[in-house]
């Protein structure tokens, strides 16, 4: 209903905007350009007529992995975010330009993550997507820049990286700075850092430190309740995979309710959903995170950043019944790809805008185009404008507070199973 009201007040403005021929104009008269709603179709443009088709596309995920080993955004069971890579293929099938996504599944381990990024490499692609998480990816992240092939990590937030891979989402420095942000806003001085084992830590002024344990919830509970009272407590901050943080936020829910708690950005995966529910937690809570503004809640915006949003989710809802649309391993896409995300979506368009760029699908002429190259939403993107100026692609600005509602925009196909049911995210408006 939302949709379409604002659909409604589109077409208004449309009408109201368009003047009668006959009547005369002054010259000084502003004539304002007509709304053109963003294409569904992606069209790669003709610079790359003399590339043959398909331009192949490297997918690198964890799928099978065990909890914190990489599967929070390809996690078949909870959702997969990375179904947007799919969506962005499709898009540009619409417009007759082949795009093939080439998946390996990397298990959560380091050898296989290797062997996976070889594979693609002699596969001919121009460029990975590498939609898992997790230290395992260090030696090859190494392999794949040694090879020439340049790698894009939307999800990943390795403290460094090396050539030709860059981060198109929030980086640690960036996720550090939002959530301390977020921390001067609700008026925090004393923030508790809760961690479970391995989980990187958010760089806090002047926080404690807390260990979750799930084998032992009632030692967090009185650790973080004797630091309210001995250091004045008055803020938790959550970094962990999302399936624990789910477990972490349901217990605090239960028995710590008196506290904010800001979330890593995990927290924005169905993964987390999931375990939230499945732990007894209530999704109705106040729940916040960092991250981009780019899903389903932008479609309700009035604004370009909606607009390009409302075309990825009119594609993903077409791809959703697409016969023969999915991956060998995964399967149908319309078995797992209701979670498709647009970071996963944009991390595709920008390398195909680098072949674009480059004229060419050749991986280390893709590498040399995407460097320094910006890539915008004339280009594709669903999401914020990427500069490959360095390794963190994602600007500052494009990083802020989101706030989780159950309220659902009706943009993508969801499941009836309440376990299976998203959170939707949003930005506060500028006054509250």
């Amino acid at each position: 209903m939302k949709r379409a009201a604002l659909t409604a007040v589109v077409v208004a403005l449309l009408l109201a905007g368009c003047s009668d021929g006959d009547e005369p104009k002054e010259d000084n008269d502003t004539v304002q350009e007509p709304f053109r709603p963003a294409a569904v179709a992606l069209d790669v443009g003709n610079e790359v007529a003399e590339v043959g088709d398909p331009i192949r596309i490297g997918v690198l995920g964890s799928n099978t992995s065990a909890p914190g080993e990489g599967d929070d955004y390809g996690n078949l069971d909870a959702g997969v975010p990375a179904a947007g890579a799919w969506v962005a293929a499709y898009r540009y099938g619409l417009a007759g330009r082949e795009v093939e996504v080439v998946y390996r599944n990397d298990r959560g381990d380091a050898d296989q993550a290797v062997a996976a990024i070889e594979e693609l490499v002699r596969e001919g692609v121009s460029g990975i997507v590498v939609t898992s998480v997790g230290s395992h990816l260090e030696a090859a992240l190494t392999s794949a820049s040694e090879a020439g092939v340049p790698v894009l990590l939307p999800y990943a937030r390795p403290v460094s990286v090396p050539e030709h891979v860059y981060l198109t989402g929030p980086s640690r420095s960036q996720v550090d700075a939002a959530i301390n942000a977020a921390l001067d806003s609700a008026g925090a001085v004393a923030p508790v850092m809760v961690t479970t084992d391995g989980a990187p830590l958010v760089a806090l002024d002047d926080a404690s430190f807390v260990e979750y344990d799930a084998s032992q919830p009632g030692v967090f509970v009185d650790e973080v309740r004797e630091l309210e009272e001995r250091r004045g407590a008055d803020a938790l901050v959550v970094s962990s995979s999302a399936e624990e943080q789910g477990g972490v936020v349901a217990l605090i829910q239960g028995r710590l309710a008196n506290l904010p708690v800001i979330l890593t950005p995990e927290a924005l995966t169905p993964a987390f959903t999931r375990a939230l529910v499945e732990q007894r937690g209530t999704t109705s809570g106040a729940l916040q995170t960092v991250g981009v503004d780019a899903s389903d809640t932008t479609t309700l915006t009035t604004s370009p950043a909606g607009d390009a949003a409302a075309a990825f989710f009119s594609a993903h809802r077409l791809a959703m019944g697409e016969p023969g649309l999915g991956d060998a391993e995964l399967g149908d896409f319309a078995d797992w790809g209701s979670f498709a995300d647009v970071a996963s979506h944009d991390a595709v368009v920008a390398l195909v805008t680098a072949v674009r760029e480059a004229e060419s699908a050749g991986p280390e002429d893709v590498a040399s185009a995407l460097n320094g190259l910006t890539v915008t939403a004339a280009d594709g993107l669903a999401g914020s404008q990427l500069e490959f100026i360095d390794s963190d692609a994602l600007p500052d600005e494009a990083i802020g507070s989101l706030f989780a509602t159950t309220q659902d925009p009706g943009v993508r196909l969801v499941s009836p199973d309440v376990t299976q049911r998203p959170l939707f995210w949003f930005v506060a408006p500028a006054d509250e």
